[in-house]
């Protein structure tokens, strides 16, 4: 034991260069694509589980963790598929990692849990997702969304729990700066495909292997869009003292021209409606040497912006009030939020359950083909959860919002702005109930577990600054 106790030391001294860096998320994502592109998912996903696996048995610390969890949904482009056609691979896979949990539960123990009000609150939470329906009479189709319950309710409980708990906290890493450009580079993984595949179904059209645009491999383009509402802040915090200040703007860049490829114009008007907010926020809290080149930016930006209005004023108005009309018209869903409330106003305070909810949309699925959502946070709680549902909602949103404002840090205010847009587009998709809550929660957690640890280094205000070089 003190030998594999030495080599497990070694090892984490010669790697530890490498695991706390932009390397292995970068590595792991360029792994990931290749394999993706080539359609040999299976190859992507060993190498994710084997990082993994490398991670459990060597640290102590969930840190390096996070780019890993992130992308591992990436590495397929269908995981019926992937896991029917391979379904022992799959289980001898999964194993690895289970062992490599238990490994890591018994050489690292938690010997002192924190449970902090967050968690307390996630535990109510599942509770109403529990009680939801319970006078519904539909006990029969209580178990028919445990997919929607156990992303919705079981996986943020385990998430804030261990990440709360197994996340070191210390002075050797930066670890804010670690988790945006862990965050950044999952979502730019996800945009490189996205756009991959549009370029794919322009060419080539329906192809065998690849589903059509907006379902998309292991999500959906929506889904794109929102979690480039949540990447987009995290490169302003980059570009806060970044010297290389232009990269940040490039990627800031690049995702707004994938939020515009997605499609998803609920997602593109939340991140319009938040941009002034966030350039304000760069402005008033960069540092003096990037001060010039923002200003330059802007000013650019404003420029390009007021001109294209006028163009569009001038030339494009009756295209511009067709795009807008069209975009506003609710995209085929104003008949989900009507049976939402029809089934709110039938079932006033648990709902009808989320398998209930499930149950009632897949009986006209023939008449509108969508797959058991109703596609608002507010009108899938009305429905499923009722007002006991309603409520915990607006607690939970309270709740988060003063975890993510604890001690006014840099980062905490420019996850608050993302939360937000998360939170606006929400009221017209699911993003509460699928797999983008596990980007949210991720950063909910981490945020505010960095938060409670101090403040960020806040940068004074810009014309009191005292220049710290030539």
């Amino acid at each position: 034991m003190k030998k594999f106790d030495n080599l497990i030391s070694v090892v984490r001294e010669k790697c530890d260069e490498y695991v706390y860096s932009f390397f292995m998320p970068l590595l792991a994502s360029m792994l990931i694509l290749l394999f993706w592109v080539a359609n040999l998912q299976l190859i992507g996903f060993t190498i994710t589980a084997l990082l993994i696996c490398f991670i459990f048995i060597f640290y102590d610390d969930f840190l390096p963790l996070i780019p890993l969890m992130l992308m591992i949904p990436m590495c397929f482009r269908n995981t019926t598929t992937a896991f029917a056609d391979n379904l022992v691979y799959c289980i001898i896979l999964f194993s690895l990692i289970g062992l490599s949990i238990v490994f890591h539960m018994i050489k690292y123990p938690v010997k002192n849990f924190k449970l902090d009000g967050f968690f307390y609150f996630l535990v109510v939470l599942n509770v109403v997702f529990l009680i939801s329906g319970v006078f519904s009479n539909n006990a029969k189709n209580y178990f028919k969304a445990l997919d929607i319950y156990l992303i919705s309710g079981i996986m943020p409980l385990v998430i804030h729990f261990f990440f709360y708990n197994k996340v070191k906290l210390n002075d050797k890493v930066d670890y804010r700066k670690y988790v945006c450009i862990s965050f950044i580079i999952a979502v730019s993984l996800a945009c490189v495909q996205l756009c991959y595949a549009k370029l794919t179904d322009v060419l080539f059209g329906a192809d065998t292997w690849f589903p059509r645009i907006p379902g998309f491999c292991w999500a959906n383009t929506n889904h794109i869009a929102n979690i480039i509402l949540l990447a987009v802040p995290l490169c302003c915090y980059m570009a806060l003292s970044s010297k290389a200040v232009w990269a940040w703007f490039i990627e800031i860049l690049f995702l707004y021209a994938c939020m515009f490829v997605s499609g998803s114009d609920g997602a593109l008007a939340s991140l319009l409606i938040a941009t002034p907010f966030l350039m304000l926020f760069v402005y008033k809290n960069c540092f003096r040497r990037n001060f010039k080149f923002i200003k330059i930016l802007f000013f650019t930006l404003f420029t390009i912006i007021i001109v294209g209005l006028l163009i569009f004023a001038l030339f494009c108005f009756k295209d511009l009030l067709a795009f807008i009309t069209e975009s506003s018209s609710g995209n085929g869903r104003i008949w989900a939020y009507e049976l939402s409330i029809d089934t709110f106003l039938n079932y006033p305070i648990f709902g009808i359950g989320l398998g209930g909810g499930r149950a009632a949309l897949d009986a006209i699925i023939e008449i509108h083909p969508y797959n058991g959502f109703f596609h608002s946070t507010i009108f899938h709680v009305l429905a499923c959860a009722g007002s006991v549902g309603m409520i915990t909602y607006i607690i939970y949103y309270f709740v988060r919002v003063k975890y993510l404002l604890k001690n006014n840090t840099i980062l905490g205010e420019l996850v608050f702005i993302a939360f937000i847009m998360f939170a606006v587009y929400g009221t017209i998709d699911n993003g509460e109930f699928n797999i983008v809550l596990l980007f949210m929660t991720t950063l909910i957690t981490l945020v505010g577990h960095f938060n409670k640890n101090g403040s960020d280094d806040k940068p004074l205000p810009l014309f009191v600054k005292i220049p710290t070089f030539n």
